[in-house]
């Protein structure tokens, strides 16, 4: 699980209606998978991205390792299982998300200067590259680790160990 406080409320839509495109299913789409790593940090604090996001009634089931969600209603393409920074990418085909498009499913802002309801500069990481256009358009790549961080305190990335994540070495990963 990632540390600090929730960067802010899970608040996806309840209708499930579609967003940006990405449709909300009964079961998870298998067709196409990725994951993608996020971290946030404000003024040098770590905040959490929340599990449940694009999940349509989230139902938390507690384990070993933490709180992993699942969908009551729906799953969007796009969503988090647990409060570990991944975002899950399951969709039915192989397009290429953008990080916008998560945070419109999330239903917070995202842009050159505020982050889910933050204000002021967003410094933007992907893979220890620093990108300088709008965080928007960040496309979601496998094991890609991007960071946002708003204040002048920018932390070292950490990429995470994605053979941690899961308990066992990735496969061509």
């Amino acid at each position: 699980m990632q540390p600090g406080r929730p960067l802010a409320p899970v608040s996806t839509t309840e209708t499930g209606a579609t967003i940006d495109g990405v449709q909300c299913q009964q079961l998870e789409q298998l067709a196409h998978q990725d994951e993608v790593y996020l971290q946030i940090y404000i003024y040098g604090h770590p905040r959490s991205v929340p599990g449940g996001i694009g999940l349509v009634v989230p139902n938390p089931d507690q384990t070993s390792t933490g709180t992993i969600y699942q969908a009551g209603q729906c799953y969007y393409w796009l969503h988090t299982d647990a409060a570990d920074g991944v975002i899950q990418i399951d969709t039915p085909n192989a397009r290429i998300y953008d990080l916008g498009t998560f945070f419109d499913i999330w239903g917070r802002r995202l842009g050159l200067d505020h982050l889910a309801g933050w204000r002021g500069h967003v410094t933007t990481i992907i893979d220890g590259r620093h990108w300088v256009a709008t965080p928007r358009l960040i496309p979601l790549r496998q094991h890609e680790s991007i960071e946002l961080a708003i204040g002048k305190d920018v932390p070292r990335q950490h990429a995470p160990d994605w053979s941690l994540l899961y308990g066992q070495p990735l496969i061509g990963g």
